[in-house]
């Protein structure tokens, strides 16, 4: 259903879909409206979990995660094209 989500709608967002074991899920604690942010670290080879957004007050707030992204665009500026 995502590859033809993808596919009908030309979607260019790299997008992901949990298993049907639930994987990610039972690894990160995913709600239907929680931020990750990944990064790849060029010294291992490997991406790793840079943020995950928090529960506060019932809910969740994006300062920290548009604090973290203005990080990665600013430390990885040199690898993005305008």
């Amino acid at each position: 259903m995502a590859k033809k989500f993808i596919s009908d709608f030309d979607w260019e967002i790299s997008t992901y879909v949990d298993s049907f074991e639930n994987d990610f899920d039972n690894e990160y604690g995913a709600w239907p409206d929680r931020v990750f942010m990944f990064d790849f670290d060029v010294q291992t080879g490997e991406y790793y979990l840079r943020f995950k957004a928090q529960l506060e007050d019932g809910g969740f707030r994006l300062g920290a995660f548009t604090e973290q992204l203005e990080e990665f665009v600013e430390s990885h500026s040199c690898h993005i094209n305008p």
